[in-house]
């Protein structure tokens, strides 16, 4: 369960609404009166009041909370007190001891007197049911309680099927509880999928299996080099969000060798991939050079944040000789330029992504 925001509001505040409270009257611990959300939003939440007199040291305020129909339901809990510490629990279970039943708690929100403490909790229904709110006091002074309650229509998602290129909207409530999208790969290529907010993605096959390999990134925007096929994207976080991915067709190159070096011509761009899963991310070019020069060497890595650099090495090519390096690097994701004087002869450029996925464009000019 997540720490709540706690505000404090000085001491004329607290003053004022000491004097609703008494004005409208308080509800006693052995009324407890129930909270019953408004369906509305919340610019029209239901309000509840309630009312720990001193001396009440570990008697707890059990207020049912009657939930009408699927959504997530969000409450803001005012407390006015002498107290110097509460427990606020929102729970399934009319026994705050169900501790698995628990929702969303506050275990010690520490106040000071002549301020006013308002924290948030929520929770996510599946349908019309009856949730309890425990309210503790840790001490012997008196304590006053405004319960504000709403319900936002947010049914979570679970899953369907993404359209290449289109948004989809989704919500989830918490990260056990995520969302499964099928795409379609029509062509081997770099996956790219956005989200309008954080999310854990994980890419899966094609029957929602984990790879034997990790393919969980977090973030806005996410890469997987994949071959033709179906996958799905397991999407956990939380709250709202909006999801679409791209492909960008990309060959299998057969360049994993160095004998086996592709051709890279000057100034014409070259594209590769890192697919997921691959035993040999070590790909090879080749280019010669007549005379000597000084050359760009342009790279474009198009990688997950938490991804590990991309390791590039230029070989100047000896006849009869040992090769030399002429160049080393890591390149991290996004553009990286390699400026290098070159004598006159033939080369080679090794890229090795890794065990992490993504694709990459290169050039030289």
């Amino acid at each position: 369960m997540k720490a709540m925001k706690v505000l404090q509001v000085p001491m004329m505040l607290a003053v004022a609404f000491l004097l609703v409270f008494l004005l409208r009257g308080t509800v006693s611990a052995a009324e407890a009166q129930t909270i019953i959300p408004s369906a509305d939003g919340a610019g029209n939440a239901s309000t509840c009041q309630y009312e720990a007199p001193a001396h009440s040291k570990g008697i707890t305020v059990s207020a049912p909370v009657l939930i009408s129909r699927a959504g997530e339901v969000n409450m803001t809990v005012t407390v006015a007190s002498e107290s110097n510490a509460i427990r606020i629990i929102l729970s399934k279970n009319p026994s705050l001891h169900a501790t698995d039943d628990w929702l969303d708690c506050v275990p010690n929100l520490q106040a000071e007197a002549g301020n006013l403490y308002t924290i948030s909790l929520k929770g996510y229904a599946e349908g019309a049911c009856t949730w309890y709110l425990h309210l503790t006091p840790r001490d012997d002074n008196r304590m006053s309680v405004s319960v504000s309650a709403w319900q936002d229509v947010n049914k979570v998602t679970t899953g369907g099927e993404l359209k290449k290129g289109k948004w989809k909207d989704g919500y989830i409530y918490n990260e056990e509880h995520p969302a499964y999208f099928k795409i379609k790969a029509a062509s081997s290529g770099c996956i790219k999928v956005e989200t309008t907010s954080d999310k854990t993605i994980t890419l899966l096959n094609s029957k929602k299996k984990e790879f034997s390999f990790d393919t969980e990134n977090k973030g806005k925007t996410v890469y997987y080099a994949v071959k033709k096929g179906t996958y799905y994207l397991k999407v956990a976080g939380e709250e709202g969000f909006r999801i679409r991915y791209t492909l960008e067709s990309i060959k299998t190159g057969k360049n994993t060798k160095r004998a086996k070096a592709a051709l890279l011509k000057k100034g014409k761009t070259q594209k590769g991939m890192f697919p997921v899963g691959s035993v040999n991310n070590n790909h090879w070019y080749k280019f010669t050079l007549e005379k000597d020069k000084t050359i760009k060497l342009n790279i474009k890595t198009r990688r997950n944040d938490a991804a590990g650099p991309v390791k590039c090495m230029v070989l100047w090519e000896k006849s009869g000789k040992k090769d030399e390096i002429r160049s080393y690097g890591n390149l991290k994701p996004g553009a990286a330029t390699i400026k290098m004087r070159l004598k006159k002869g033939t080369y080679y450029v090794s890229l090795d992504g890794g065990i992490d996925t993504g694709s990459y464009s290169i050039q030289w000019k």
